[in-house]
């Protein structure tokens, strides 16, 4: 879940100037824009504007941005969506922790490939307004942002969003398949695998964060789009994680098992039969 204290982070102190050429997203860099900047992993890129700042925290999911000597910020995240999954996560509530919510506002706007929504800020310790833009490409991938920040800034932070969509670029991810089409660990290393489902009438998300080291944990939380892992490592949701011919496996310190059927069609990914959004995730 993304905690309140990423909306007070400060990045490593170590700068990525702009370049001709798009920078790959590392977490723990902060950027200054202008800066292209791209995560190949997921095929996406948009361009960081003038005067911000931004980047991709240790142990995070989301990208934050922030304007030069003011308050607000916008996360941005990409995942694998159709326009109808990217409407679907919109409507319903975001999470930010610590009793902070984003509820949708209204109805959201779809034009095209483009998809605009406001929510009303519940819990924050000041008052706050929030929208969200998200474009989806032709590949399966999608990419969202979402601001957060006092009524003050209104203008300038849907500006700030209108310019980020208007910059987003798609291209075809390399994925990591065997001839056959079974999925090798590389395709899920390093990534975060969600699951939306609905639950006595609430949108929810299981989550498995399957990381490069062979260790996994998963979470389930209420909302919309995903965020981060709650919580520490617990043996309860907590083991290690290994493919083995076309199934995921994951072993629990109890001796345990789970087994899941592993197929990967382009980017789409499903467990079972139930697509699984794949994501990049900094876990080790």
């Amino acid at each position: 879940m993304i905690r309140l204290i990423l909306l007070l982070i400060s990045f490593i102190p170590a700068i990525a100037t702009s370049q001709s050429t798009a920078t790959k997203i590392q977490p723990g860099i902060e950027y200054e824009g202008p800066a292209e900047l791209e995560a190949p992993s997921v095929g996406v890129g948009f361009t960081l504007p003038s005067g911000w700042s931004g980047g991709l925290p240790r142990d995070a999911e989301l990208f934050i941005m922030a304007p030069g000597g003011q308050e607000g910020y916008i996360f941005a995240g990409a995942d694998e969506m159709s326009i109808d999954d990217a409407a679907n996560a919109m409507a319903s509530p975001v999470p930010l922790g610590d009793g902070i919510s984003l509820n949708p506002k209204g109805t959201v706007d779809i034009s095209g490939n483009s998809l605009v929504g406001d929510y009303d800020v519940r819990g924050a310790p000041q008052p706050l307004i929030s929208t969200a833009r998200t474009i989806v490409g032709d590949h399966g991938t999608g990419i969202y942002f979402i601001g957060v920040f006092p009524s003050a800034h209104e203008t300038m932070f849907r500006s700030a969003l209108y310019s980020l969509a208007e910059t987003v670029r798609f291209f075809v991810a390399v994925e990591d398949a065997t001839p056959e089409g079974n999925v090798s660990s590389a395709a899920l290393a390093g990534r975060k695998i969600t699951r939306f489902y609905t639950s006595s009438g609430y949108s929810e998300t299981e989550s498995m964060h399957l990381c490069g080291n062979g260790a996994f944990y998963r979470n389930a939380e209420s909302g919309g789009f995903g965020g981060g892992a709650s919580g520490a490592f617990q043996s309860s949701n907590a083991g290690q994680w290994a493919v083995q011919g076309q199934n995921l496996v994951l072993s629990y310190p109890d001796g345990s098992t789970a087994t899941y059927e592993l197929a990967l069609d382009g980017t789409k990914l499903t467990l079972d039969g139930t697509r699984w959004f794949r994501e990049a995730t900094d876990c080790r």
